[in-house]
């Protein structure tokens, strides 16, 4: 199964199970970064700082439900 694939199925479950939403950005981000873009890549797709891309994933990991379903796959 593609990663992109993984990955729909992954933001499908969290929001399911847990109740647990990821913005239009962070989704954006996180199928990016499932693609192997970096940081610096995504930041000139999406038209933002390095910095910005890293506050966001920090606010992904900071939820912890998304923490432990990353966790058990």
């Amino acid at each position: 199964m593609p990663v992109y694939a993984k990955l729909s199925d992954l933001e499908g479950m969290l929001e399911r199970d847990n109740d647990v939403v990821f913005t239009e950005r962070e989704s954006e981000v996180l199928r990016w970064t499932a693609d192997g873009k970096t940081s610096e890549e995504i930041g000139v797709i999406m038209g933002c700082v390095r910095i910005r891309l890293i506050i966001i994933h920090k606010n992904i990991q900071r939820q912890d439900r998304a923490r432990v379903i990353g966790c058990r796959r």
